[in-house]
């Protein structure tokens, strides 16, 4: 690049001047830096109003079944004798329970031995079947210990677990089932030198199935943990009742509490929705800013759609039931609000109403699931409204940035342009200058 002394022989600021007529040039870039500008706020909004439509569709999971809708308080008298959990399907009821029995694996013990090692127990084989699995056979011999054979025992397709128990002078073979009840019962067949496990003694926890009356009515179960005897009501079995003791008691009530507050989290997800639409549709007065998605159709579509779900009637039963019915009340923005007052008389008096509305009923869809679907064709990858609408302005942006980029060429174009012009005309000047010096001197 030649070297340019500005303005030595004219006098004249020439990379000033340059400097400013580039710059013209340049400042042409300016509108498409703000439009690039303002179109980066618009998808960072659409990128928000898609996370809180995710989120609001993640708090319309817990509105999906009528299970997890209306939360159930479940409790127990005595803990000492089962202990309950509330799997969301309860109804309302008090029952009086007794146990008898409680579940149990069986236990099989060997011979003892002074020593595990290797060689305490012969060649042999032993045949265990569980129940009505099939028989499984065990081969050992004089090089495995006790140890081995308990291994093998455990990582045999059998049914069961073994351990070496050591009672602090003698060392045997405990060998478990490893499902309780009387049906996972475990046989045992043994040739060779024998563990001892078919003897008489051998068998120290014999399998049991538990036993217990609900409301007088007997039942049996093979473990204590029993899912399908109360609706919706896990019962874990971890005790006996007494004779002369009171029946423990079940007690089965709806937490009202609990399904107001699931409800004011739906309601709270969805104004965050609604916030962020009237934020960017709302007209105050004043000039919108051009970053704002101020007049978006995509906007407008959902603004309109979601509160037209809400507003809508759904089934419960035989009438169409929405949700102002239900205390979830709509104002003049198309945010939510609950009146507890009407909520809670609903939840006394029809307690299914806000299952059906927002699980759906009688083969209709509910809230929750227009909702779903409704989000879904918003935040779909590639395919929803709101990530086409990114797409094409991602495009835009492309667009400005190759307008930026062949402004800043041509910019860089002319700069070199007018100094190669510039140094030329300082160089003629210059020898203009010289000329004129050298004719001063011999008396021109």
């Amino acid at each position: 690049m030649p070297v340019n002394f500005s303005g030595l022989a004219s006098g004249l600021d020439t990379g000033a001047i340059v400097d400013a007529i580039v710059g013209v040039e340049r400042a042409r870039a300016n509108t498409y830096n703000e439009r690039k500008y303002n179109t980066e706020k618009q998808i960072s909004t659409i990128g928000s109003l898609t996370s809180i439509l995710k989120d609001l569709d993640i708090k319309l999971e817990d509105f999906s079944t009528k299970n997890e809708i209306r939360q159930m308080s479940v409790e127990t008298t005595n803990e000492d004798r089962v202990v309950v959990t509330s799997s969301g399907a309860a109804t309302p009821g008090n029952f009086a329970m007794r146990v008898t029995n409680l579940a149990n694996n069986e236990t099989s013990q060997s011979n003892t031995y002074a020593t595990a090692d290797a060689g305490v127990v012969g060649v042999g084989t032993l045949d265990i079947t569980v129940g009505s699995e099939p028989l499984v056979s065990i081969a050992y011999d004089a090089t495995d210990s006790l140890y081995e054979i308990a291994e093998r025992i455990t990582n045999s397709d059998a049914q069961a677990t073994a351990s070496v128990l050591f009672d602090g002078t003698d060392y045997r073979i405990m060998v478990t089932s490893e499902n309780s009840g009387v049906a996972n019962a475990m046989t045992f067949g043994e040739t060779g030198d024998s563990l001892g496990l078919t003897l008489g003694g051998a068998e120290i926890i014999t399998a049991q199935d538990a036993a217990f009356t609900i409301n007088g009515v007997a039942v049996t179960r093979p473990t204590n943990e029993v899912t399908d005897v109360i609706n919706g009501v896990n019962l874990k079995l971890v005790g006996l009742t007494q004779v002369g003791e009171a029946d423990t008691n079940i007690l089965v009530t709806q937490d009202t509490e609990a399904t107001k507050g699931k409800l004011q989290e739906f309601v709270d997800s969805y104004n965050k929705v609604m916030d962020l639409v009237n934020k960017e549709l709302s007209y105050s007065g004043t000039t919108k800013d051009s970053s704002s998605l101020f007049g978006d159709s995509t906007l407008r579509q959902l603004q309109r759609t979601i509160s037209s779900n809400i507003s809508n009637s759904y089934t419960n039963g035989s009438e169409q039931t929405s949700l102002g019915t239900l205390g979830v009340e709509m104002d003049n923005t198309g945010k939510l609000s609950i009146d507890t007052t009407k909520l809670d008389n609903t939840l006394s008096n029809d307690p299914r109403a806000i299952d059906n509305i927002f699980a759906g009923d009688g083969g209709n869809d509910g809230v929750a699931k227009v909702l779903q679907d409704m989000v879904e064709s918003y935040t779909q990858s590639s395919t929803g409204l709101l990530s086409v609408k990114t797409t094409s302005l991602n495009s835009r942006i492309k667009v400005f940035d190759t307008q930026i980029e062949r402004i800043e060429k041509s910019a860089v174009a002319l700069a070199e342009q007018l100094n190669r012009q510039f140094s030329a005309l300082e160089q003629a000047m210059s020898q203009l200058n010289s000329q004129q010096s050298y004719l001063g001197a011999i008396g021109f």
